[in-house]
């Protein structure tokens, strides 16, 4: 790998200025395999990443705000060798990482996406930086490493199992670590809403239903209603997307009777509105933004992605956009209590540009999600972007790149319920690429 080369990772803790202490250990995983230009991973997705906290304050009264800075020295390559970092990409020299604080003030850039590298509460606060949190580091010097002396990855994590064997289509590595959660209490359900979301993303509803269900059946048998509510939450985005509007009111409807909780609300509110309920939504968001003034992933991420995805509803594209300025630095984030990047920005974004005629800006958007499959991993946005790619490229007039995207997209959902309408629209938009 060569000096500079980027890896995405993402904190493995939540962390606050007013309760860390100089020279905690710190705990990162990596977002997304790293490869080198022949395609030999060199770092795994899952890989840990260590560093620790090189400077905290708390806030005081008299104004000041609380300060933490963070420093990254070195992640794990798949021979299981320690490779060194550091944040910032144009720093000179290749030594040691020591003196190098991660850059949690700017926002870092890969490939062109901006990654959120810091979340600040109101003036005053103490500074907290959520579990989840991403941003990027960069190797230090050439580095060499022996892909014939792999190891198997050292996380434990069936789900992280699971989305490896996603990445890699192994479905029989898939169903391999749903069988293996099933005796595991607190993991089993996360491995069944994970399947769900696979097969909402292959375009099979029916089946995604099913593994919704008993998710929220084995959350409930383990006393675990926030889950189950989160999990039936989770199915009334997929109804949504898939564009089954009245089921996705329904089960919104079941997650809030079950647990009406912050996260709850959250995936509910956004289920309503591209279920066509945008009062209904903006209700539940206004609600948690007077009840949580300080939550930073609020604030920065969920508020104008439900916003948003209200004027979608209203058909109004051009005030959809201005909403998710606010979310554009973090749209690469896999916000709580999203698993994964869902992307909703640049899909809504993607969304509302189509809506207003400009192809070329609405397939940069989709294009963010489609060039990261690493990052959105199963959750159907993955899939369905590359429909909307379709659709951008053909209003541009490009044949070529929308043949081939709707081709994409269908070979995707080549198992996908037939009776659903984004399918058969899928097909019918197609079939006039088929002949010349």
């Amino acid at each position: 790998m060569p000096e500079g080369t980027p890896v995405l990772i993402r904190l493995g803790q939540a962390l606050a200025s007013n309760s860390a202490h100089v020279d905690d250990p710190v705990v990162f995983y990596v977002v997304e395999d790293v490869t080198t230009n022949t395609g030999a991973v060199v770092i795994s997705k899952g890989a840990e990443a260590r560093g620790r906290v090189r400077d905290a304050l708390a806030a005081r009264r008299i104004g000041r705000r609380g300060k933490l800075d963070l420093e990254v020295d070195s992640v794990q390559s798949i021979t299981g060798e320690r490779i060194a970092v550091r944040a910032d990409r144009k720093a000179e020299g290749k030594g040691s990482t020591g003196n190098m604080a991660a850059a949690l003030a700017t926002t870092a850039v890969v490939v062109g996406a901006p990654i959120a590298s810091l979340w600040l509460l109101k003036h005053g606060h103490n500074t907290e930086i959520p579990v989840g949190t991403a941003f990027v580091v960069y190797t230090i010097g050439d580095v060499k490493v022996d892909t014939a002396k792999a190891q198997p990855p050292s996380s434990t994590s069936p789900l992280l199992w699971y989305q490896s064997a996603f990445l890699h289509g192994d479905a029989d590595g898939m169903d391999k670590q749903v069988k293996a959660a099933a005796d595991k209490p607190g993991m089993a359900d996360v491995l069944l809403a994970a399947q769900s979301d696979t097969e909402a993303y292959r375009g099979r509803l029916t089946e995604a239903r099913e593994f919704t269900r008993r998710a929220v059946e084995c959350a409930l048998h383990e006393n675990d209603k926030e889950h189950a509510a989160l999990w039936q939450a989770n199915g009334a985005l997929h109804e949504a997307e898939l564009k089954s509007p009245e089921q996705a009111q329904q089960q919104a409807a079941a997650a809030l009777a079950v647990s009406p909780s912050k996260d709850v609300k959250i995936l509910a509110a956004l289920a309503l509105a591209r279920a066509g309920q945008p009062k209904r939504a903006d209700t539940l968001i206004a609600r948690l933004a007077e009840k949580f003034p300080s939550d930073a992933t609020l604030d920065d991420y969920w508020l104008p992605v439900v916003r948003a995805a209200s004027q979608l509803s209203r058909e109004k594209p051009a005030k959809a956009i201005e909403l998710l300025q606010a979310a554009g630095p973090y749209e690469m984030d896999s916000p709580q209590p999203m698993e994964v990047a869902p992307f909703y920005p640049a899909y809504l974004r993607g969304e509302a540009l189509l809506a207003l005629g400009k192809g070329a800006a609405a397939a940069a958007e989709f294009e963010k999600i489609t060039s990261h499959p690493g990052a959105i991993v199963y959750f159907p946005l993955g899939a369905l972007a590359h429909l909307e790619l379709a659709r951008a490229y053909a209003l541009q007039g490009d044949r070529d790149k929308a043949r081939a995207a709707y081709l994409h997209f269908l070979q995707l959902w080549e198992a996908a319920d037939p009776d659903l309408a984004v399918f058969k629209q899928a097909k019918t938009e197609y079939s006039k690429y088929l002949t010349n």
